[in-house]
């Protein structure tokens, strides 16, 4: 069956989708969200209608974050220099399976997900998250209601998640410096999808799938 903490958590809406740097941030929030969105959206190649979902992605287990392991930037065929995160897209169980089900407000964009980003001490800037789908043209959109944004903005230094926050019912307890947020993740039609980083120094894709929760 469908977890019910699951949809209780969709329907009560507790997933944050912005956090602007407050009076210690870097620069301007809005600024910084605007180059970064300024990037181009550069996916992995689209693939080919029927082919399979290539997952060119690493999953590497974080620190005080349930679930088998975070999205992180594959190293192989990239330069050594090419680090792991800084920030990391966690589906909670099969490290590159993102859970989805109808949420409550329906409409054309009625699949949605859920990923907890987080960000490892070593960044504490601004992020823009952007993504599509790969073995079709749809794109990722954020948060609740009928029209969810094209863009989730992460601001520059805490982003402000409660104490209290759960992922698949397993408590999350990153260590001091770590960031962590939840967010809701629309999409049209389950398949093959990237979210797209961009911070400040980095940009890279997460490539992961997306499948209806059984229902037996």
């Amino acid at each position: 069956m469908v977890s019910v903490g699951v949809i209780a958590t969709l329907a009560a809406g507790a997933y944050m989708l912005t956090r602007n740097g407050g009076d210690d941030a870097v620069e301007p929030t809005n600024e910084g969200f605007a180059r970064l969105a300024a990037r181009p959206l550069d996916l992995p190649r689209h693939l080919a209608s029927g082919g399979g979902c290539e997952l060119a992605v690493d999953a590497v287990k974080l620190p005080g974050i349930p679930g088998e392991g975070a999205l992180a930037p594959v190293s192989a065929g990239q330069s050594a220099a090419v680090p792991k995160g800084p920030i990391y897209a966690s589906l909670g169980g099969i490290p590159r399976t993102m859970d989805v089900l109808d949420p409550p407000s329906g409409g054309a964009w009625g699949i949605a997900g859920v990923a907890l980003w987080v960000s490892d001490p070593s960044y504490r800037g601004p992020a823009v998250i952007r993504g599509g789908q790969l073995d079709g043209d749809g794109r990722i959109r954020f948060g609740r209601g009928r029209h969810p944004e094209l863009e989730l903005r992460l601001g520059a230094m805490g982003w402000e998640e409660d104490e209290g926050l759960r992922q698949h019912g397993q408590p999350v307890r990153p260590p001091k410096g770590w960031r962590v947020v939840t967010a809701m993740t629309r999409i049209r039609t389950t398949g093959c999808y990237a979210f797209q980083v961009d911070g400040e120094g980095f940009s890279y894709a997460l490539p992961f799938f997306a499948t209806y929760l059984s229902d037996t």
